[in-house]
């Protein structure tokens, strides 16, 4: 099961979060795996996505997703919905690490 971790966001600024996978203390090796992520206007499979996280694994092997502030100027500020998936690449599993609420703080300065 994913754990939860709601983010609040600010529209037009740029965001980062990490992730640090480990089981039963020890990092998951990351090896053959990559990260993805999306936010969607819903929960639902018909749910929109309105943008789609930049997603790495650092050289210490913690996942690193982010969005750039031209990313979230595009994207209307509301509440929305995302997840993080860590794959292997060769497509034989998928894991869902982290979901819950991305709230997105409306920008009041605009250049």
């Amino acid at each position: 099961m994913a754990g939860e971790y709601n983010i609040i966001a600010d529209q037009g600024s740029d965001f980062s979060k990490q992730i640090t996978i480990t089981e039963d203390g020890v990092l998951v090796p990351n090896t053959g795996f990559s990260a993805r992520g999306e936010i969607r206007t819903d929960k639902t499979p018909t749910g929109t996505v309105v943008e789609t996280f930049t997603c790495a694994f650092d050289a210490d092997g913690v996942v690193v997703f982010s969005l750039t502030h031209v990313q979230t100027a595009a994207v209307a500020a509301g509440v929305y919905w995302y997840d993080i998936e860590i794959y292997a690449d060769d497509a034989s599993s998928v894991v869902r690490y982290l979901e819950g609420k991305f709230t997105l703080n409306q920008e009041i300065t605009r250049a």
